[in-house]
């Protein structure tokens, strides 16, 4: 039998998510060891160029540059030749960003001239996370404003791929890309191919994505299904496999929900809920489980995943709650867990991995959309 307190959090719960039905983002690479022997790969070379300073490029960039030093402290700065460079120092360990601009035009046709703008920055080697490159496309809102920022990674000391050149035509981005040798040792034995980005339909997608990837093909992408409650949606791209994100969020009262989806074949689902309740009761398993049950209930009936959730359910109803990932079937895992953070605020976070194809287990096997 259900406490009171679990009553009450149940009614709150379902209060939230039902009343949303009325109507209608992969695994982390894997660590290594650091390798300051091996030098990061060097980028498509860019020429010296002087820039226009009437121009609203040159104020976008430049503006992007002053965006690496908030507080306006910095060693040396450049403004005067194309790529722009700011360098800076974080704890004793400097480090460069530049800047300079793949791309110039409308990408989205609204006459407003948008940017594919390349982003490196250099710093101490075998790992750090202040030695990257990567391509970033801004959707413009006007000449100093942008509406939407998506990224495509080209080279991190510890990410799946490397970028090892690129070029931009007519509205498409062709890239060719390997194995990155640090996360993968076989990097040398694998050939590298050609991968096409396009801007269309409000999001930037790799081409192969959009006819490979059963998500990919699907028409409505949506979590939550419409209601009095608003909901919230963002959509981008994985910086690693170049598949299409979904964040959806929607906030009531004291409730609030996170929801993220992305994939190719096989699914990623993950929820995050938080509600102000600092004396709900989360020291033991029974009291853990009749909140994950409530949860999951709730969601099945606000989401286009009902199936999956109450599958998750029925698990922990006849299996007891677990503080780790569980095997529901041979296509359903799961996990959750509940914590408190220090504004007294109650999380819980509900992971679901839908298999629909085994042969895009790995990172590699999804990007290249394996079958």
């Amino acid at each position: 039998m259900q406490s009171n307190l679990g009553k009450a959090m149940a009614h709150c719960l379902v209060l939230f998510l039902f009343a949303c039905h009325t109507a209608e983002q992969k695994a982390a690479p894997a660590e290594h060891k650091q390798d300051t022997a091996v030098a990061v790969p060097l980028p498509p070379q860019l020429s010296q160029q002087a820039p226009d300073t009437t121009t609203a490029s040159y104020h976008f960039l430049k503006g992007l540059v002053m965006g690496e030093a908030p507080d306006g402290k910095y060693r040396e700065l450049n403004l005067d030749t194309l790529p722009y460079f700011i360098a800076l120092e974080e704890e004793g360990m400097p480090y460069t960003v530049y800047y300079s601009i793949v791309a110039n035009e409308d990408l989205n046709g609204d006459r407003i001239p948008d940017y594919i703008i390349r982003r490196e920055s250099e710093g101490m080697l075998g790992g750090s996370a202040q030695t990257n490159s990567q391509l970033d496309y801004y959707i413009m809102k006007d000449s100093l404003q942008y509406a939407q920022l998506h990224s495509i990674l080209t080279y991190a000391p510890f990410s799946y791929n490397i970028i090892s050149d690129y070029r931009f035509d007519k509205g498409v981005l062709t890239v060719s890309l390997s194995k990155n040798f640090r996360t993968y040792p076989d990097a040398d034995e694998t050939p590298s191919r050609n991968f096409s980005f396009v801007y269309q339909d409000g999001n930037l997608y790799e081409t192969s994505y959009l006819t490979n990837c059963t998500l990919g093909k699907q028409k409505d992408k949506h979590i939550f299904y419409e209601g009095p409650v608003a909901v919230i949606r963002k959509r981008s791209i994985d910086q690693h496999n170049f598949t299409e994100t979904l964040e959806e969020k929607k906030h009531t009262g004291d409730t609030s929900i996170t929801a993220g989806l992305s994939g190719c074949d096989n699914t990623r689902l993950d929820f995050e809920v938080g509600i102000a309740h600092d004396n709900t009761d989360t020291s033991s398993v029974a009291a853990k489980k009749e909140l994950v049950l409530t949860l999951l209930q709730s969601l099945a009936g606000s989401t286009r995943f009902s199936r999956e959730l109450m599958q998750l359910a029925h698990y922990y109803e006849a299996n007891g709650y677990q503080d780790a990932g569980v095997t529901v079937d041979d296509r359903l895992s799961g996990s959750a867990w509940i914590g408190k953070l220090a504004n007294g605020v109650l999380t819980i976070r509900i992971g679901l991995r839908i298999t629909e194809n085994e042969k895009q287990d790995d990172h590699w096997e999804v990007l290249n959309r394996v079958r």
